[in-house]
């Protein structure tokens, strides 16, 4: 079993509660943190747990205080070979500390050294024009000689990019919306696994997660936020793709 210190454990505890507000998650965690047992720092943020979530959650956190749940949920990624960085983990990436809304915990698979390379990303629509994928793809080519690529796993645009990659010795990240054991679409879970075995899969979600629609364009902060820059092969005036966009502008 991968070893963790006590603030890693602490968040990746915290995180296997899927009913948990993002806020909520740290603002427990920052009491917490600094206690020699997650118990212990429950007790002292009872006040705020049952004011602003509720009793009957503070019960459920408490009861699940201890070190058989916590082995649990280790055991659950270890049997899937899933590991995890947390905002308190030394290797954290430094390009994701200052963004808004930084992910608490980052799942993944493969070689998470890719995240300290010069990264690059290319996104579009899962539904583009011919020319878009291929446009994308000729791009694609010549950034992985500079660059390790970086997109989601959507059909699409982002197919295109990591198929391009991996069949031209190239490096590729793929972020992806839900957990792990949920890849959406579920056609590309093939080539979710070939990224994870070649490359780097991440996502902020635990792996029970199922993907909900407002997932995808939070997404892309991760996306943004990781890249040296975005190149946008295609996009509808509602694609998520200009989530990503703006994301890039704003960092």
């Amino acid at each position: 079993m991968k070893k963790y210190t006590k603030d890693e454990l602490s968040l990746i505890w915290l995180d296997s509660f899927l009913g948990l507000e993002y806020k909520h998650k740290v603002e427990i965690y920052n009491i917490i943190k600094n206690s020699e047992k997650i118990s212990q720092g429950l007790h002292q943020a009872k006040n705020y747990i049952e004011r602003n979530i509720g009793q009957s959650e503070y019960n459920t956190l408490i009861n699940s205080a201890n070190q058989n749940y916590l082995d649990y949920i280790l055991g659950e990624l270890d049997k899937k070979d899933i590991s995890a960085r947390t905002i308190d983990s030394k290797a954290y990436p430094e390009s994701l500390k200052n963004i808004e809304l930084k992910p608490l915990v980052l799942y993944y698979k493969g070689n998470i050294n890719l995240l300290n390379e010069n990264i690059f990303a290319i996104v579009g629509s899962r539904k583009s024009l011919p020319l878009s994928l291929s446009l994308a793809q000729d791009y694609a080519k010549k950034l992985i000689n500079h660059f390790t690529l970086i997109t989601g796993i959507a059909e699409g645009v982002d197919s295109a990019v990591i198929k391009t990659a991996l069949e031209n010795g190239g490096k590729v990240i793929s972020v992806v919306a839900g957990g792990f054991d949920n890849i959406y679409p579920s056609t590309n879970k093939g080539l979710a696994d070939q990224v994870a075995k070649e490359g780097l899969l991440i996502s902020e979600q635990p792996p029970k997660v199922v993907s909900k629609p407002y997932f995808f364009p939070i997404r892309n902060r991760i996306i943004a936020g990781l890249a040296q820059g975005v190149l946008v092969a295609s996009g509808g005036i509602k694609s998520g793709t200009l989530y990503t966009a703006e994301y890039a502008g704003e960092y």
